[in-house]
């Protein structure tokens, strides 16, 4: 969470929103931070940013932690934006 204050316009890209916690209460203490700070999550399935909210239409894509680049290869259902973002994010590594 340090790092995310530090770095404007951060991308975090989880498998799930509970990689952040499992507590609810704390989830959306951890998010909020997040998005305060300007950092951007991206989930499977959806996009959180300050600014813009995206979700995965059907089908929706079962989350896997242990290989989070093959759960983000799937582009059936993505927004344009969330489109674009995933093909940046699969560029970068």
């Amino acid at each position: 969470m340090q790092y995310a204050a530090k770095q404007p316009d951060l991308v975090l890209p989880l498998s799930a929103l509970s990689r952040l916690s499992r507590n609810s209460t704390k989830q959306l203490r951890v998010l909020e931070f997040l998005l305060a700070h300007g950092t951007t999550v991206v989930t499977t399935n959806c996009l959180l940013s300050p600014d813009t909210v995206g979700v995965r239409t059907r089908p929706l894509v079962k989350p896997d932690s242990y290989d989070l680049r093959r759960s983000m290869k799937q582009a059936r259902g993505l927004g344009p934006t969330d489109l674009a973002l995933n093909k940046a994010l699969r560029r970068q590594g």
